[in-house]
């Protein structure tokens, strides 16, 4: 018997499997690029929300002065913390201009109920005497229907 004998030869070439992968350094920076340009955009919306707040906050002001005011009363306030927190007031002056502030706070906050009532008192009267004004000429109409009816009939 003769004996057959059988070779397979496997041939692996990854020459272009290597020129296809990106290296894990290739990897990690376009990833941090990635992740860079997101926080650069993340900061371009938080500046813009930023503004559009303080545009509010500028045309509510021009609205309403006692609000403006009322900000400013808190701009202090938070000042006032801040110099306390960095050692420059003791807590007995921190308390003396605190009180001043509220007190302020009180006296504007008085002051726009009192125009509120004033608005709505005005508003009644004005409506009241559009009903006065309303009633006279529906009165002189009817007196000049009346004689206007007896010339008429006479």
């Amino acid at each position: 018997m003769a004996e057959q004998t059988s070779r397979l030869a496997v041939i692996i070439d990854s020459s272009g499997a290597q020129n296809n992968t990106e290296t894990p350094a290739s990897s990690l920076a376009k990833l941090t690029q990635a992740g860079q340009k997101a926080a650069d955009g993340a900061g371009k919306v938080t500046k813009a929300t930023q503004e559009e707040s303080e545009a509010l906050h500028q045309l509510l002001a021009r609205i309403d002065p006692v609000n403006a005011a009322l900000n400013k009363l808190d701009q202090q306030q938070q000042l006032l913390a801040r110099f306390k927190s960095k050692g420059f007031l003791d807590d007995d002056d921190f308390d003396l201009y605190s009180k001043k502030i509220d007190a302020a706070r009180d006296h504007l906050t008085g002051m726009s109920d009192q125009l509120l009532k004033t608005g709505q008192s005005s508003k009644q009267a004005a409506s009241g005497q559009r009903l006065k004004v309303l009633a006279a000429m529906l009165w002189d109409w009817l007196t000049l229907s009346r004689l206007a009816l007896r010339q008429l009939l006479d």
